[in-house]
């Protein structure tokens, strides 16, 4: 979907722009941020959980910058939930950050999701998006790594 303006450029909706296009991106902002003297040091940190057979059963996709664990997304397979995988998966992102110079950690979580679990490993809420999705809230939550 393409708009027009009063512009010289246009701007399109994208659901899969070609992976070239998304580096350009990228490459543009850490250069802005490396111009206000935040060095871009993102490096991704991926923890995956496989079964006996090798299959992918859970995992953890987050990734470190400016001192901060970053955490995307954690999820188990509903068997195998309850186990203390998840929470050794969250120490060892934790320590892997620490060691790369981390000392904060940052998550957002739903409240159909995992908000007790992040709050019985010590992170804090930073604040809440009310009604996200509806019926729901987001929680924002960090937690100082040591």
């Amino acid at each position: 979907m393409n708009h027009e303006s009063n512009y010289q450029c246009t701007f399109a909706i994208e659901t899969d722009p070609p992976p070239e296009d998304i580096a350009i991106i990228d490459e543009g902002i850490s250069e802005y941020n490396r111009l206000q003297g935040a060095e871009d040091n993102f490096t991704k940190l991926e923890i995956l959980l496989r079964d006996q057979d090798g299959k992918v059963v859970g995992g953890l996709l987050a990734g470190t910058i400016w001192g901060m664990l970053n955490i995307g997304i954690l999820w188990i397979a509903e068997a195998h939930r309850h186990q203390g995988y998840g929470r050794e998966m969250m120490n060892t992102a934790e320590q892997a950050a620490f060691e790369r110079g981390c000392h904060r950690a940052h998550v957002s979580t739903t409240s159909f999701q995992a908000l007790q679990f992040y709050e019985k490993l010590g992170y804090r809420r930073l604040g809440v998006m009310e009604d996200v999705p509806k019926g729901h809230n987001i929680y924002f939550l960090n937690k100082i790594l040591r």
